[in-house]
């Protein structure tokens, strides 16, 4: 199976069998099958031959299916491809029973209201801020797909 192509920001990840779309503007895995098409219509203008050449290769690839993708436990070492964010994690209840991971810490505390009756007034910040990467984009129907990985900043990736 090729893993190389002629278009540089398509990069087959064979440990998690995803398609990664590096642009500046994209930086996420791509669902493969039409919204992959699109992609590549819609991002990147590429039509016609090149497409269907682009098509040919990712049909060599062995690409999962997005809902069957198992992301890294919580605190690996960061996916060198991926784009590492800053975000927020629940931690009522421990990650094991509550693992919201989120970019935005509105949304964290929406949650935290939602799920747990969490309020501002408790004087409490139940959350912690943390280093998390994802593989889809956030509209794509499956999610992000978010996870924690180790602070690269802290030089404890090993």
């Amino acid at each position: 199976m090729a893993e190389t192509n002629q278009f540089l920001y398509l990069h087959y990840l064979p440990n998690f069998q995803v398609l990664f779309c590096s642009a500046d503007k994209c930086q996420y895995c791509l669902v493969p099958g039409a919204s992959l098409q699109r992609h590549l219509v819609r991002e990147h203008d590429i039509k016609g031959k090149l497409k269907k050449e682009l098509m040919a290769w990712v049909e060599t690839l062995d690409l999962i299916e997005p809902i069957k993708l198992l992301v890294p436990p919580h605190g690996s070492c960061p996916v060198p491809q991926l784009p590492i964010r800053a975000g927020f994690g629940c931690t009522i209840s421990g990650y094991e029973s509550c693992s919201i991971l989120t970019s935005n810490q509105k949304t964290i505390e929406r949650h935290l209201n939602h799920i747990h009756g969490w309020a501002r007034k408790h004087g409490t910040i139940p959350w912690r801020r943390l280093q998390m990467q994802h593989f889809f984009h956030q509209y794509s129907p499956i999610g992000c797909k978010y996870f924690e990985v180790k602070d690269a900043s802290s030089g404890d990736l090993d």
